[in-house]
């Protein structure tokens, strides 16, 4: 008993002597060697105190040796394993053998519900120490939070989760890890980001020193709350904790890119992760669309791709985002060919890949049979999914004339995708764009509309339809707002929106939005868009210099414009002309050759092109 006396003496004393204790203790040990209970709490002190684990554990061991089911210095041993060394595992039959020794130990019973909840997944198991445990501990909010992980990760009953969680609140109205995890299912289960943001405000209040609490914070607050200044502190807060975590790096680069206002810094993370795991294809595929899309280094961009295709030639991520940039960047459609042939013959190719071979061949190609083949493919692969199909369809009538057919595949597919929006939708840009009825396209975007108010593709769509085939300008306008709402940098809609301004004799704010439309231009990889509002800005915003560097950006991307045209561009011709365009016969001529109507070289008959030069 020297060792408990030594501590006891001290600890009244109220002088913490560690070196006088440690004496004491060694002493008792020297005259007991066989006494568990000196072994035990010389351990106990050296862990406590002195943070030599190796000495503590040798002592633990010691003990139990000498008393083998003594149920406390079991279940203190498995601590030291479970959380000073990492290994639950390990630490697993030293608390069974506390649990067998003593089923009623409260202490032993909570660990073992812990480590089969975390580690081995025998949720059974885990649910019967807890039943044993609740009469000494259901007024504890460790227990309450074991109670919700349980049902969380075993029964998937988020509902039961939350209910032990803020049980454990009650008890203990800091306790971190029920904080965190009840934001979790606010956020990502229940979508209560109100709630979630409470939760989240809460925890960080007792701490910020956790870095996955920080990144889904920062997370809520810019996907889902849109307050992306605020955001950026929190995933600042988060790098500055772990400044090397690779995964953290890029999500922050990720977030960074996606934040106009603080776009240039996203370099910085990239560059950081890029140097942190110089051979993640991840990062270097990222990196890359960075390096086109926001600092237009074409070079750059190809040679991190061509680096992470080196690297896993094989991942259908890999060689399919290096395939799109091949194709709608560098127009290198040889190489592009060659990726997505590649992309298509890998053993694990998707539905999407054969939808993205299709895309190629059919605007970039002119190839329509093959881009057919290839949406055929992709239906085979997953019929249930009416993509490739409605493609298909679109494909048969824009391109091969064979409407009847096209409509056939229509109507086979309406009954089974009646709840489906983009469906509705698509069947409504056939009636409307195609055949040109709009009774029976207002009915099929009035209902893609109804089934899903915030799908970008039924709003956009529809607003285009309102603009240019019902010419209902006054509704157009309502939903191109209405797609910016939902989709605020889609340049399309912005586009579109700033065109019809002009159309409605309100030039001031179609600049404005002609100015917003430019500024997510080179984030658009549609080059028909593009082009579009190229000549929209040429149309209407005729200022001297304006209008030169509009048309010498024409001149020098229109060789790439190839099989996918321009949308119809009359209503813009009418309205500058209308508004005393200086060209108009050169205006007109340009929409015919911008919409596939007319050849290129039709515009060397006007000094505006030929002023250009070369």
């Amino acid at each position: 008993m020297r060792g408990w006396v030594a501590e006891k003496l001290v600890n009244i004393s109220g002088h913490k002597n560690y070196d006088q204790m440690e004496k004491h203790y060694l002493k008792s040990i020297e005259k007991n060697p066989d006494s568990a209970t000196d072994h035990a709490q010389y351990a106990r002190f050296l862990k406590r105190h002195r943070e030599d684990l190796d000495k503590a554990e040798k002592h633990y061991l010691r003990a139990i040796e000498l008393e083998p089911d003594n149920t406390e210095w079991l279940t203190q041993y498995s601590k030291i394993l479970s959380y000073d060394r990492s290994s639950s595992v390990e630490a697993l039959p030293f608390v069974e053998r506390a649990v067998v020794s003593d089923p009623t130990y409260s202490t032993a019973l909570l660990e073992h519900a812990r480590i089969h909840i975390y580690y081995t997944e025998k949720y059974e198991l885990a649910e019967k120490s807890l039943n044993a445990a609740f009469e000494a501990e259901n007024d504890c909010a460790y227990y309450w939070f074991l109670r919700g992980k349980l049902a969380f990760h075993w029964k998937k009953d988020y509902l039961e989760a939350e209910k032990h969680y803020l049980q454990a609140l009650k008890h203990d109205a800091t306790y971190d890890w029920a904080l965190e995890d009840l934001a979790y299912i606010y956020h990502t289960v229940k979508l209560g980001f109100d709630e979630a943001r409470s939760m989240y405000k809460r925890r960080l209040a007792i701490s910020e020193d956790n870095v996955w609490v920080l990144q889904n914070y920062a997370i809520l607050l810019s996907s889902q709350l849109g307050e992306k200044k605020l955001a950026a502190e929190f995933y600042l807060k988060a790098i500055a904790l772990a400044p090397d975590d690779v995964e953290l790096r890029l999500m922050c680069a990720q977030f960074f890119d996606g934040y106009a206002e603080e776009r240039a810094s996203a370099e910085g993370h990239y560059e950081k992760a890029l140097e942190l795991a110089p051979d993640n294809v991840d990062v270097l595929c990222e990196f890359a669309d960075y390096q086109f899309r926001f600092k237009v280094d074409y070079s750059c961009a190809k040679q991190l791709f061509e680096k992470a295709i080196a690297l896993e030639p094989s991942s259908i991520k890999v060689v399919g985002a290096f395939a799109a940039f091949a194709s709608v960047r560098l127009r290198d459609y040889a190489l592009a060919g060659k990726l997505y042939r590649q992309l298509v013959e890998l053993p694990d190719k998707e539905y999407q890949s054969h939808l993205e071979f299709a895309y190629f061949l059919k605007n970039c190609m002119k190839d329509y049979e093959g881009a057919a083949s290839q949406l055929l493919l992709a239906d085979s692969i997953d019929p249930g999914n009416c993509t490739a199909r409605v493609q298909y369809a679109h494909l048969l009538t824009g391109r091969l004339k064979r409407t009847e057919e096209a409509e056939q595949i229509f109507d086979e597919l309406s009954e089974k995708h009646s709840d489906d929006a983009e469906f509705q939708c698509s069947y409504g840009i056939f009636h409307g764009f195609y055949k040109r009825d709009q009774a029976s396209a207002e009915v099929f975007f009035h209902r893609a509309i109804e089934l899903d108010e915030s799908c970008s593709y039924c709003v956009s769509n529809y607003a285009y339809f309102l603009h240019r085939y019902k010419r209902d300008y006054v509704e157009a306008e309502l939903y191109y707002r209405k797609d910016l709402e939902i989709e605020p940098d889609s340049m399309f809609s912005e586009s579109m929106l700033a065109g019809l301004l002009f159309l409605l004799g309100r030039p001031v704010e179609g600049e404005s939005g002609m100015k917003r439309a430019f500024a997510l231009m080179q984030r658009n990889i549609r080059l028909e868009y593009r082009l579009s509002l190229l000549f929209c800005s040429y149309a209407h915003w005729v200022v001297e210099d304006n209008a030169m560097k509009v048309l010498r950006e024409i001149k020098r991307v229109l060789p790439d414009l190839r099989g996918e045209e321009c949308h119809s561009l009359d209503l813009d011709v009418e309205v500058a002309t209308a508004a005393g365009h200086p060209a108009p016969k050169f205006l007109a001529k340009l929409a015919k050759v911008l919409e596939g109507e007319a050849e290129v070289s039709e515009l060397n008959a006007f000094a505006e092109w030929r002023e250009l030069g070369e």
